[in-house]
């Protein structure tokens, strides 16, 4: 996408990230009311992000065009050895999103393989996403990305 700008987040940019956060927020509270607020604990939310932006383990992503924030990305680096498990370094990408009125114009792509180019460089040795079966959006982006699914997790209705 012509002239999309892809940046770090800063503490000043969590009114923005708040307003797509509601829109990700909107989606999974319709689609698992049981599971998901709605709405939000703002505050709790607010401090989740703060933390978030501050801490080297994470890394929350802005796009913007024209200064007008159109995405985000949150993505942490776990360490997933244990006694079962070698040694390894997971990149896992939990939230994007991307502004409706923005969307199908290559933002969440871009976003996407930016965040992704990123963890490589961190040295991670595999990058997973989880997203609802519901999310027919998200699925389709992470598949167009190349992402696989490699476990499946099912829940007793």
């Amino acid at each position: 996408m012509k002239s999309l700008f892809i940046r770090l987040a800063r503490l000043e940019d969590l009114k923005a990230i708040e307003r797509l956060s509601d829109i990700v927020q909107a989606i999974h509270a319709t689609s698992r009311p049981d599971v998901f607020r709605m709405p939000v604990d703002t505050e709790g939310r607010r401090a989740f992000f703060s933390a978030s932006i501050s801490d080297d383990r994470w890394r929350v992503w802005l796009a913007s065009k024209d200064e007008r924030v159109l995405a985000f990305s949150m993505s942490e680096v776990i360490d997933k050895s244990g006694p079962i498990r070698s040694p390894h370094f997971e990149g896992h990408l939990h939230q994007i999103c991307v502004d409706p009125a923005d969307r199908r114009q290559g933002v969440g792509m871009a976003l996407v393989q930016h965040t992704v180019r990123d963890l490589k460089a961190r040295g991670v040795d595999r990058i997973t996403v989880n997203y609802w079966n519901f999310n027919t959006a998200s699925r389709a982006l992470f598949e167009a990305a190349g992402f696989a699914p490699v476990e499946t997790k099912a829940e007793l209705l």
